[in-house]
This record gives C-alpha cells, sequence and structure tokens, in this order.
C-alpha cells in the first residue's frame, strides 16, 4: 500500500497501479512525503543553517571584496528556514510533473492510461530516494560533525561525483548525481512502470524515458 514493494516486486506494483483508474498513488505519495519530511527535519535539527548560510554568503562576498549588508543579515534567518520549506514542496510538484510527462508518455506511444496511473507509475518509480533519504541518517550520524546541508546529497556514495571527490558547488556535480545508482534506478523503474500500466513495449518507453533523461543530463 505504500509502494515500497516497488524496490523489489516492481512488476506487482505496477500491476497494481494497472489495476487501479486511480493510479494508487495517493498513500505512496503521502509516505514519501512524509519519510522525506522526517529526514530534513532530522538534518536541520543537528546544524546551525542560518550560521552556514552565513559563512557560505560571506565567503563568496570576501572574493568579491565585499562585506555582507546588515539587511542581508537580518533576513538569513527567513532564508534558511524558507529554503527548507520549498525543498518540501518541491517533492510533490516533481512527483505531478512526473506523473505528467509518463501520462503523456504512454499516449504519445501509444499507450493507454490515465493520470492518476501516470502518477502512480512516478511515485512508485521514485522510490528508491526514500530508501535513499533513509540511508544518509545513520550515515550522518556515524560522522564526527553533523554534515552540512551542501552535503547532504553526497552522504551516500552512489554516483560519479562521490568517485570523483567533486564538491557539491562544482559545475559538473549536478549531472554527475544524474548517473547515480539510485537516479538509474528511478529511470529503470519508470521504464518497466510504464510499459506494464500502458501496455506499450518497453523499447518504446526507454527510448522516450532514455531520451528525457538525456536532454535533461545535456542541459547541465
Amino acid at each position: 500500500m505504500l509502494g515500497l514493494n516497488a524496490l523489489w516486486t516492481p512488476g506487482k506494483a505496477f500491476e497494481g497501479v494497472k489495476e487501479s483508474p486511480t493510479g494508487s498513488w495517493l498513500y505512496p505519495a503521502l509516505f514519501m512525503v512524509a519519510v522525506i519530511f522526517a529526514v530534513n527535519i532530522f538534518h536541520f535539527s543537528r546544524v546551525d543553517v542560518v550560521a552556514e548560510m552565513r559563512t557560505t554568503i560571506e565567503a563568496a562576498m570576501a572574493e568579491q571584496g565585499q562585506e555582507m549588508p546588515a539587511e542581508l543579515e537580518s533576513m538569513l534567518p527567513a532564508m534558511a528556514y524558507g529554503g527548507l520549506a520549498v525543498g518540501l514542496a518541491f517533492v510533490p510538484i516533481m512527483l505531478l510533473v512526473f506523473g505528467l510527462v509518463t501520462w503523456l508518455i504512454a499516449r504519445v506511444c501509444g499507450g493507454q492510461a490515465t493520470f492518476g496511473q501516470g502518477l502512480g507509475i512516478a511515485v512508485h518509480a521514485k522510490m528508491p530516494s526514500v530508501l535513499l533519504a533513509v540511508l544518509g541518517v545513520p550515515i550522518a550520524l556515524l560522522q564526527s560533525q553533523p554534515p552540512g546541508f551542501s552535503e547532504l546529497g553526497n552522504l551516500v556514495k552512489q554516483h560519479p561525483a562521490a568517485l570523483m571527490g567533486l564538491e557539491s558547488q562544482s559545475p559538473w556535480f549536478g549531472l554527475s548525481t544524474m548517473f547515480g545508482i539510485f537516479s538509474l534506478w528511478s529511470l529503470a523503474l519508470l521504464i518497466l512502470g510504464t510499459a506494464q500500466v500502458a501496455g506499450i513495449s518497453r523499447g518504446k518507453a526507454a527510448l522516450a524515458w532514455g531520451g528525457i533523461f538525456l536532454a535533461t543530463a545535456g542541459a547541465l
């Protein structure tokens, strides 16, 4: 019911999506949002985000020979907590976008799927991100110092950026994270789910999702 079976029995999970006109997306989506919210609150509570943001901005302005204005200093708490809220709001927005794209791919490729089923495919296919978020918690606890927010995306060494030692500020960091194990896992689930639920070939689904994936990677 929570969609975690997509991690080990994706065929069974997507069969449930196919049999439901609404795509069985609601409870898995709520579960995903709740877990990611809890994990972010955990990390947020262990670091002084305002101080970290102040240090980052001061360093950037020092490189330009400038000092942080007092007005900006007073805005830091609102910016920090606002950033957390925006980050959490990104999760449901991301799911809606992926659901829409999944539905459009199904229709363009000659398949049959409701928008709810497209959303169900997307939610189940993104379950690896829940596992990734949870795995980061014990890793963070084992570190001598709580990781800063700029380090959270690199806690689980599962993409080329970690192997190459790239920092999150590197222009290649975003591109390399797309080729991480969990990102590719989600891509494979999107292909399998779209093919199974919409009734199209895996080749068509792979061509569509692979094209979108490579176009996104090229844009980064």
